[in-house]
């Protein structure tokens, strides 16, 4: 396929499947993209291939060997740098910052990754109802990257914003992941249990060089008339910072399905360990332990319930690593979600999904109100929720899609009560999406489809302040193919009515939304 469109848009992708006899088949995929974006300065390059080995010849043994390359290029590193709050999402009646406009140093700035992933997987069925599957993946990623960001607030007399947090980085990262899980299949009485109980390895290690530019070195930026350094522009870079990170998890689990009847029960059970170690701090363990409870019951064949509650930790090397005022560690944050909800077919052309649920967050570390230099794991956050799915297909021709979700994300405890009661940073309490398509069945137009879709976000807050707001934005998408032999086309129009959107980083930077862009893309088949 080749896809073309505004701002010099140009993919290519090719898809090859070959049986190579013997239970062996080859796959082999790969896309080409090269664009300019709506952001001065930055241009876009990436490619990616990958290779896919498979074995099944009996249904005794199934093997999966893949081999995936990716890098990407880009020349502004635009979507880091952002632009300043007012001017974009606030105070335009005093400014207007263009969403094209780059506060970086086009002579400076430079972004390349690349990297690849390594996977192999291996499944033997002793019987239909005992199997056993071990898999393990490697995957690297190497960024090197120069970047100029804006700091602080935009002075709207001068229009000048100043600029700092320049530096050259470069960064290796490999992470490694390997588990084995048995598989059972077997009957106690009249329950039916679908049974998994296995074993996790994980490890990531990260390997950093940073280099600063010295500030004095950037000038500040006129956000209205841009002036850069000029071309082959060389600044002083500081000694390197040197920062190597390496993290461990073991995990053991058992997960069980049990269906009687109507009804279907899911319990599952995990214990985590996970070991950390950094250039800077001594090592660290935290260990958790995790369920899941959830079932489904089958009221009619048109309407079903269900019910759930799971539990989740987040365990990372900053909080592992992070001591509390009397030199203490601190305990993995902790995620409890409960949800109750229906599913219904309730006409053969309509089906929809519907649920509330509850989603609480515990031991967030924040700040020691009796030194600002230390933490504490008393904070909370908790999200209370409705959403819901429906599609219509009145017609064979017809579909409809709708969802809409409601989020009331607060924080619940923190040491500043000023905080408390704020909304959660950069959640919307709404968000709608509706989508169409018509497809025709006979005659000339057979194959031709047209399709609508539209999402909506209510406004949100940049940061747990709540000091900034984030305004509310609607886009629109259009879509249009047809299908004729070997050959498809599509057309496709995102953000069709140029919605002018921002999404807040922080009380600082937005990023700008995508403008309208159309493409169109021509498929063959072999």
């Amino acid at each position: 396929s080749v896809t073309m469109g505004q701002r010099d848009t140009t993919i290519a992708s090719g898809d090859v499947s070959v049986p190579l006899g013997s239970g062996l088949g080859f796959r082999v995929t790969g896309e080409r993209e090269r664009s300019d974006s709506f952001i001065n300065f930055a241009e876009i390059d990436r490619a990616n291939y990958s290779a896919v080995f498979t074995y099944d010849k009996d249904e005794a043994l199934a093997l999966t060997l893949r081999y995936e390359n990716i890098e990407s290029r880009d020349d502004g590193a635009a979507t880091r740098v952002g632009l300043p709050v007012a001017g974009t999402i606030t105070q335009r009646d005093r400014l207007r910052i263009g969403r094209s406009t780059y506060l970086g140093e086009p002579a400076l700035d430079y972004q390349r990754s690349f990297g690849d992933i390594l996977l192999g997987e291996a499944k033997y069925r002793f019987t239909d109802n005992l199997s056993l599957t071990a898999a393990a993946r490697r995957s690297t990623v190497n960024f090197e990257q120069t970047e100029v960001r804006t700091l602080g607030a935009l002075n709207l007399d001068t229009r000048l914003v100043a600029r700092t947090r320049a530096r050259q980085l470069d960064l290796e990262e490999e992470q490694k992941n390997a588990r084995v899980f048995l598989g059972a299949d077997f009957q106690t009485g009249a329950i039916t249990h679908d049974l998994v109980v296995g074993l996790e390895y994980f490890e990531f290690d990260l390997l950093v060089e940073n280099r600063a530019i010295a500030n004095v070195n950037i000038p500040r930026i006129n956000v209205l008339v841009p002036q850069y350094l000029p071309p082959g522009t060389v600044v002083p870079l500081g000694p390197p910072a040197v920062f190597n990170n390496l993290d461990k998890a073991r995990e053991v689990f058992v997960q069980n399905v049990a269906r009687i009847g109507d009804l279907t029960i899911t319990g599952a059970l995990r214990r985590n360990r996970s070991d950390f170690q950094s250039s800077f701090d001594d090592p660290a363990r935290l260990t958790q332990t995790l369920y899941q409870l959830g079932g489904t019951y089958a009221l009619n064949k048109d309407l079903s319930v269900f019910a759930g509650h799971s539990t989740g930790f987040n365990a990372n090397s900053d909080i592992a690593t992070a001591l509390s005022q009397n030199q203490e560690r601190f305990d993995p944050e902790f995620y409890r979600q409960t949800e109750i909800g229906i599913k219904t077919s309730l006409l053969a052309d309509l089906t929809g999904t519907a649920s509330i649920f509850e989603i609480r967050r515990d031991d967030i570390l924040v700040a020691d109100p009796a030194d600002p230099d230390f933490l504490l794991q008393v904070g909370q956050e908790r999200t209370r929720g409705f959403e819901a799915d429906l599609v219509w297909t009145p017609t064979p021709s017809l579909q409809l899609r709708g969802g809409y979700a409601y989020l009331d994300a607060i924080v619940t405890r923190d040491t500043n009560p000023d905080r408390v009661g704020n909304r959660r940073a950069l959640v919307p309490r709404q968000q709608f999406n509706a989508y169409g398509t018509y497809t025709f069945r006979e005659g000339w137009a057979d194959g031709l489809q047209f399709g609508l879709g539209a999402t909506h976000s209510t406004r949100a807050f940049a940061s747990i302040t709540n000091t900034v707001e984030q305004p509310a934005f609607t886009v629109v998408n259009l879509t249009a193919s047809y299908s004729f032999d070997r050959y498809r086309i599509d057309a496709f129009v995102t953000n069709a009515l140029d919605e002018h959107y921002f999404i807040a980083r922080d009380n600082a930077r937005v990023n700008p939304g995508e403008p309208r862009l159309a493409s169109l893309r021509f498929t063959a088949r072999f």
